[in-house]
């Protein structure tokens, strides 16, 4: 029987790359990563770009609510990944975040700014914009459930598009974020649970779970102020929530529980920011709070069993909370914990 399936990309910058993460008077710093959902968009651009005839673009822009869009791809006669893209939500492929090797550096070039009012330049801006150079290694994983595995070629002709002529990032228009696609390697999904699961069952009690990627935090789910109680109840919530939402969308052994499995103590520290992304179907940015990589949680159990593995197991592959398809909330766990910090 097919199994979903985890496609890597190993890849190249072959010109600078920048997203903004913070914009100060002169200076626009840049994200230490690129967001799973930039991949996405920039390939669902192309994807648009070289599938969709005019007649179909024409009428395509026409549509502004997400669910007139998706049925609009889905009914459409021509078989391509955007069927994939905007089917149902158990069709839908996961997308990690971009990560450069461990000792990428970034740099700062200076440009001059622009009056946008005029387009014209603006006297005496100078611009320092800092960036991600050319020649710097990146990777990042998409994961096709098992009805999308009929379009892995036309993903990876996708994404070699996307880093040929598109780029991802800011300035793409002036030749920033292009990248070639060095190497491609496929490995199960079940497989990576499987053993992200036996490294979960070496856990003692108590224990850290960090944060690999942002993980966004919501109101409706992290009730503001946080307190340590119901941050702990919202941290199970998520990881069952989660866990059973994969395990029908990517056919994984099904969930043991069928309820959270509640944390006897958990405490935590959070780097708090904002993070702004754009909504593709919605054609509008979203705007979320989010606790940036390296936040934890430390949490003990009465008993670490099975079922719990496979919750954190689903984490560190898949991630949780909102947005986890596009990359965020991976955490990964780790002993021993409770040593300061």
């Amino acid at each position: 029987m097919p199994d979903s399936l985890i496609v890597k990309f190993d890849c190249c910058l072959v010109s600078p790359y920048h997203t903004t993460q913070h914009t100060y008077r002169n200076l626009r710093r840049c994200y230490p990563h690129i967001l799973g959902s930039s991949l996405r968009g920039m390939i669902l651009s192309y994807l648009i770009q070289t599938s969709c005839q005019e007649s179909y673009l024409a009428e395509l822009t026409t549509k502004k609510w997400p669910a007139e869009i998706q049925k609009f791809h889905r009914s459409c006669p021509k078989e391509c990944l955007l069927k994939d893209f905007a089917g149902e939500a158990d069709w839908l492929p996961v997308f990690s975040f971009g990560e450069f090797n461990a000792d990428f550096a970034r740099s700062l070039q200076h440009r001059v700014g622009i009056d946008r009012e005029h387009r014209t330049v603006a006297v005496g801006k100078i611009v320092s914009i800092e960036v991600v150079p050319e020649g710097t290694d990146f990777q990042f994983r998409v994961i096709l459930p098992v009805p999308a595995l009929n379009q892995r070629t036309a993903l990876e002709r996708a994404v070699r598009g996307v880093g040929q002529w598109l780029g991802l990032g800011h300035y793409k228009s002036l030749g920033f974020g292009r990248f070639e696609v060095r190497g491609v390697s496929e490995t199960s999904l079940k497989q990576e649970i499987e053993r992200a699961s036996t490294e979960a069952s070496k856990l003692r009690s108590p224990f850290r779970l960090t944060l690999e990627t942002p993980m966004v935090i919501q109101n409706a789910t992290y009730q503001l102020p946080l307190q340590t109680e119901a941050l702990g109840q919202s941290l199970a919530q998520a990881l069952f929530e989660r866990t059973t939402e994969v395990s029908k969308r990517f056919e994984l052994a099904t969930p043991l529980v069928t309820v959270p499995i509640l944390p006897e103590n958990c405490r935590f520290s959070f780097r708090p920011d904002y993070v702004s992304r754009e909504s593709f179907e919605e054609g509008m940015r979203k705007n979320a709070l989010v606790a940036l990589r390296e936040s934890w949680f430390d949490v003990s159990f009465e008993e670490i069993t099975q079922p719990l593995w496979q919750q954190l197991a689903v984490a560190r592959v898949l991630g949780v909370g909102p947005w986890a398809d596009a990359g965020f909330g991976r955490l990964s766990a780790q002993n021993p914990t409770f040593t300061g910090g």
